[in-house]
């Protein structure tokens, strides 16, 4: 990759630059050791950009395009975005953005009742690429003693979104539109974020309330659901203390409205006018309960102290200091008349200790 910016003067600057990167993707699908079969692919992504910023008085203008290219599909596409700034003090200011984008990689989340799992396939030509517009809108507020103050608004339309056919039987041939359904989506809401930027005490607190919603179709009657990941309520809070003689604190707490998952909620048995006895399992709507919210708190401690003409920086930290057990995914055992669950935990309380050199 490369960038560059020119600056033609006080007010105006144009920047610009491209990209190439190469993706080499594998699927592989079967059964215990046994690989059915596999998709592989390689492809190539080329981007380029063009951004001019346009600054007089109080009102910053800066409208940009992007180029891209996606090999496997052939797929060339113009992303024109814009955002603006206007100053109604020195301290206060309006903002708004708008933008269209691409996604020529899908993240593909498969869900079993014994595991889950997430990776990335590219498109192809049966594939189309995802497109979103994405408007966004607020204002922030500055001032002298390094406090900053941000609050934005945001709502973003999406089409030719994914979810994974996990069922579908692969062969050489099998396009990925088979493996895929198609569908739209929106997302919607509201980020706060307050930071302190100078003094001893450094630091920010951030809140996000969101809503994903998507539809398919073909999934869950054609209503719409949340997707895995969507989350209603997000909140960080990060703190650095400068103790003095090199001595440094750091505290981050995050929380998280727990991830969205589908369950099945019975199983029964159906008896065939041949005497046969089928057994089923009823599924709940898709992404219907939520796992327990996610929280941690990381603590840490450094030294600087120098050796020599090298600067080093001994470093103490607790990740999950009150050993919050998360829950990774929750798997499902309905094999017998009574669903049986287990989760999957994520990382303990956990203590570390390093030292890092600066030559």
């Amino acid at each position: 990759k490369a960038d560059f910016d020119y600056y033609i003067s006080g007010h105006q600057t144009t920047r610009f630059g491209f990209q190439y990167t190469r993706y080499d993707a594998m699927y592989r699908q079967g059964f215990g050791e046994t690989t059915r079969s596999e998709i592989n692919t390689v492809s190539a992504y080329e981007t380029g950009y063009l951004q001019h910023t346009w600054a007089t008085g109080a009102f910053e203008f800066i409208p940009g395009i992007r180029a891209s290219h996606f090999h496997s599909g052939n797929y060339t596409n113009l992303s024109p975005r814009a955002s603006a700034r206007y100053y109604l003090t020195e301290s206060l200011a309006l903002k708004a953005g708008w933008g269209m984008y691409y996604q020529y990689l899908n993240l593909i989340s498969v869900e079993g009742f014994s595991y889950t799992t997430d990776m990335w396939l590219p498109v192809d030509e049966t594939l189309e690429p995802g497109r979103a517009y994405h408007t966004a809108g607020g204002l922030t507020l500055s001032d002298s003693e390094g406090w900053n103050l941000d609050l934005e608004f945001y709502h973003k339309t999406m089409s030719n979104l994914v979810e994974f056919q996990s069922r579908v039987r692969l062969d050489d041939s099998t396009p990925l539109s088979d493996l895929f359904l198609q569908g739209t989506g929106k997302a919607y809401g509201g980020e706060v974020l307050l930071r302190k930027t100078a003094g001893r005490t450094t630091g920010w607190i951030g809140y996000t309330l969101g809503w994903t919603r998507q539809t398919f179709p073909d999934i869950n009657n054609g209503l719409e659901f949340p997707p895995k990941y969507d989350r209603r309520h997000d909140i960080s809070v990060v703190s650095n203390l400068d103790v003095g003689r090199g001595w440094n604190t750091n505290l981050t707490w995050v929380f998280g409205t727990g991830q969205a998952y589908t369950i099945p909620e019975s199983r029964y048995e159906v008896t065939q006018p041949s005497g046969q006895t089928i057994p089923y399992v009823h599924v709940a709507g898709k992404n219907s309960y939520r796992l327990p919210a996610y929280h941690r708190m990381d603590v840490g401690l450094t030294k600087a102290f120098r050796v020599g003409e090298t600067t080093a920086e001994l470093m103490l930290s607790v990740f999950n200091v009150y050993n919050r057990r998360n829950i990774w995914y929750r798997s499902f055992d309905a094999s017998e008349d009574e669903i049986l669950f287990q989760d999957v935990l994520l990382q303990p309380i956990l203590p570390s200790i390093g030292i890092k050199f600066r030559m």
